[in-house]
């Protein structure tokens, strides 16, 4: 519907999408809704006076779905054209997404499934940002966001008061109307109105599971978040703020002071950055300009207790204090230490008689700075142990060996002498110290564990083993996991027999590294892949019963998410040599059109990943492993690609993923390096190959190279011509302003240009650029560090499993 007429139905959920020279990025937006599993909704497109395309495409979508329907007002800022779409929503719930941003097909039908069983006035959801490298996290929704909690509220959970955006929430419309909010005029209106939506709500429920994708625009096109140099943009942060100190004035200490140190931590760093970030030809003059920036930070640190500044970090207590110092100078060499180092600064140890003292050694230490305010407590004085590589080697005797490498450190503390010990911890907390060999020395030190065939037959609790890492250094005792999953190997990494029937695999737990010990009750032993079938095979341990022969198994497929369930029925066959005594064999056939026929999980990884798991009469249904050495099967629907595969625990999973270009080889030679893959969609081939290098998020150089073609085999090869590469990231990198000196290494993806025969339905409309991924499969079968031309070049598995070319200008 086009024009400002009431809906002629009543939907459960109104959605208001407010929209502003977004012509790049709408129809994206657009089409996650229309993609939403949850179908009974409006949505509200408010064009906010758009001086672009966005209305045209808006008006598409609103002659093509009557859900959608469009309203206009002139120009009015986001905030007012949130309150117009509120108004003509109808529905019982109300939510609003920005239109660059995407929402997930099952965020809405979780939320409102959550709202129905609780009762409660709102939901909120976890987040995650993405650009055209892939996904991460969200940092300001980590805490918040870490579990579900159903009913809960801000005053009994306060990290909750971080939760600042508009977004990622789901009202109860009665409550909307109820406490009669609406945003504010001007920038940084969310979280005046999120804060007292938490405060005033009965109960929350929150969801840990991702309901919005959130966009970092990359290039000249910033979002308002990102224009940090532009003085109206501080300004109205910094009123924002205050409006949201002014309604936790009256909260309990621990609530006022979440709000405050966050404030401390993110708005007036953001603000102070803004010191050296600005382009020159925005500054009228420059003194005047850093005398505001000054008073909008001293305005946010007044209003901070200074009970709560004391408990900060030392970077943050060191800028409070010179923003009320007034001291300039020291603000920007502050600001541009950060840039440079971040926010920790090293640690200096100094020994006062019998008692050692920890400082952080920042900007001002030894200039006037009180001393106080740089000291850190030995409590948190952290230990970090990172895993830096894994990987199976065969033992000379036979059997095969697990090399771990971990870094060490303690909060840059020089290791040399320390005594650093590794030591692996069952399931059950029993704990056994692990030989280790020092790699090197110094403020990080590497330890290089071999677990020998010998060592891991003992390690037959099973379960997650976690690694851990014990130091002694300057007094202090520490302990605790080793942590990270650095480089292509760790997350794939293979899983191996090391005793009957008894798998180890380097995996996660929970963030902490460690040996994942498995003796599982069915595994496969076969995959292949025909036309559109995938087959399986394997064993399973039936349940004991008085008939001789077992019940006849069932697969299930399950998503992630646990949304949608598919059955498979399997036949029994003929025991095989080698397997378990007392297990059963079981073959398989899985319908790849049926599984992609599910549409995907995930509208911005392009992926859903189902867990395959068996179940046999009435007993719980169980996990197949799935060993390194049974390999993958891929079955090509279309423009689909249906693959079976290890997931990164050792289990099997089904991937239903769009048919990307697929890397599985990767060479150097005559000074480049030569990557070769598949590209099995019918009717496209790649035309050319774009080397994109990312010197900094908003600044990024392009190197375009012809491709390869083997249209037989469909195979396509490209070469990085690494000097050409390196010369062009070190001219990009001399005119950047924001580059962290001495850091000479630039990461490349690679995108190839395709020829469509039959354009696929297109996550981004009219980009037909298609990244290279890394085949899991391949990732132990290719050299992921190599030398090209004199540099180190490195392959990763980046998100979304993106291929990540890492060359070293050095």
């Amino acid at each position: 519907m086009d024009g400002n007429g009431e809906p002629a139905r009543r939907p459960r959920l109104s959605i208001v999408v407010p929209f502003y020279g977004v012509e790049r990025y709408i129809a994206e937006c657009l089409e996650s809704l229309r993609a939403q599993s949850f179908a009974d909704f409006e949505a509200i497109l408010v064009d906010d006076g758009s001086p672009d395309g966005s209305l045209a495409i808006a008006q598409q979508h609103a002659a093509s779905d009557d859900r959608f329907r469009i309203v206009r007002q002139h120009n009015q800022g986001l905030g007012t054209a949130r309150n117009t779409g509120a108004r003509y929503a109808v529905g019982e719930y109300l939510t609003f997404v920005d239109s660059d941003d995407v929402v997930p097909p099952h965020a809405y039908r979780r939320m409102i499934a959550s709202l129905d069983r609780t009762g409660s006035d709102m939901a909120a959801g976890n987040a995650r940002r993405f650009n055209d490298l892939g996904v991460r996290d969200s940092w300001v929704h980590q805490v918040p966001f870490a579990r579900p909690r159903p009913r809960t509220h801000v005053r009994e959970f306060p990290s909750l008061a971080l939760d600042r955006m508009a977004w990622n929430k789901m009202y109860r419309r009665s409550f909307w109307d109820r406490e009669g909010f609406a945003y504010p005029v001007g920038l940084y209106e969310d979280y005046p109105v999120t804060i007292a939506s938490h405060l005033f709500a009965d109960r929350v429920d929150v969801l840990a599971t991702p309901v919005y994708y959130w966009r970092e625009r990359d290039g000249g096109d910033l979002s308002i978040t990102q224009r940090v140099w532009e003085m109206d943009n501080l300004r109205e942060r910094v009123a924002s703020a205050e409006r949201v100190l002014d309604l936790v004035a009256d909260e309990s200490t621990q609530l006022r002071g979440e709000v405050g140190r966050h404030f401390l931590h993110i708005d007036v760093g953001a603000v102070l950055a803004a010191l050296h970030r600005a382009p020159a030809d925005l500054v009228e003059s420059e003194d005047e300009r850093r005398r505001e920036i000054l008073e909008l930070a001293r305005r946010l640190v007044s209003r901070i207790d200074a009970d709560q500044v004391a408990l900060s970090s030392p970077f943050d207590r060191v800028q409070a204090h010179l923003v009320l110092e007034g001291d300039l100078d020291g603000l920007s060499e502050l600001t541009h230490y950060r840039a440079r180092h971040g926010r920790n600064g090293s640690l200096q140890v100094r020994e006062q008689g019998s008692i050692t003292e920890f400082f952080r050694d920042l900007p001002g230490l030894d200039a006037g700075v009180p001393e106080e305010i740089y000291r850190v407590a030995p409590a948190r004085v952290r230990l970090q142990g990172t895993l830096q590589d894994t990987r199976w080697v065969r033992e000379p005797g036979g059997g095969d060996a697990l090399i771990i490498d971990v870094r060490v450190a303690v909060d840059q503390l020089d290791l040399t002498g320390a005594q650093v010990f590794l030591h692996l911890v069952s399931p059950s907390g029993r704990s056994r110290s692990v030989p280790s060999h020092i790699l090197t020395q110094g403020p990080r030190r590497e330890l290089r564990l071999t677990l020998r065939p010998a060592l891991l037959a003992e390690l037959d609790d099973p379960g997650h083993w976690r690694l851990e890492v014990e130091a002694r250094v300057a007094g202090l005792h520490r302990r605790g996991r080793v942590t990270g999953l650095t480089g292509t190997r760790t997350r794939w990494s293979e899983q191996r027999l090391i005793g009957p029937h008894l798998w180890a695999k380097p995996a996660r737990d929970q963030g902490a590294f460690g040996v994942l010990i498995r003796r599982p009750e069915a595994a496969l032993t076969e995959v292949a892949a025909a036309a559109a079938e995938l087959s399986l095979s394997g064993w399973f341990v039936p349940p004991t019963t008085r008939e001789d022969t077992p019940p006849m198994p069932v697969l299930w497929l399950t998503l992630n998410n646990g949304a949608d369930v598919v059955p498979a029925t399997v036949d029994l066959a003929p025991p095989r040599a080698g397997d378990p005594v007392g297990s059963a064999r079981f073959e398989a056939l899985l319908d790849a059109e049926m599984i992609a026929s599910h549409g995907l999980e995930d509208h911005i990884t392009e992926r859903s990943v189902w867990n395959v798991r068996m179940a046999v009469g009435t007993e719980p249904p169980v996990s197949l492993c799935h060993p390194s050495v049974v390999g993958s099967a891929v079955a090509v629907v279309g423009h689909r690609r249906v693959s079976i595969l290890p997931g990164p625990t050792g289990l099997a999973s089904v991937h239903e993923e769009y048919a990307h270009p697929s890397v599985d080889r990767a060479r150097a030679e005559d000074g480049a390096v030569e990557l070769s893959g598949w590209f099995d969609r019918s009717g496209d081939r790649p035309s050319r190959a774009r080397w994109r290098g990312y010197i900094t998020p908003d600044n990024r150089v392009d190197v375009e190279v012809p491709v390869s073609w083997c249209a037989e085999e469909r195979r396509f090869a490209v070469r990085a011509p690494v000097a050409e590469l390196v010369d062009r990231a070190a001219a990009a990198r001399a005119e950047a302003a924001d580059v962290v000196e001495g850091d000479a290494a630039t990461s490349w993806a690679l995108w190839l240009l395709t020829e469509e025969a039959s354009p696929p339905p297109p996550r981004c409309p009219g980009v037909s650029a298609e990244p290279a991924m890394l085949s899991v499969a391949d990732v132990h079968r290719m050299p992921t560090a190599l030398q090209a031309g004199g540099h180190a070049v490195t392959l990763h598995l980046g998100r979304m499993g993106r291929l990540s070319v890492v060359v070293d200008g050095a």
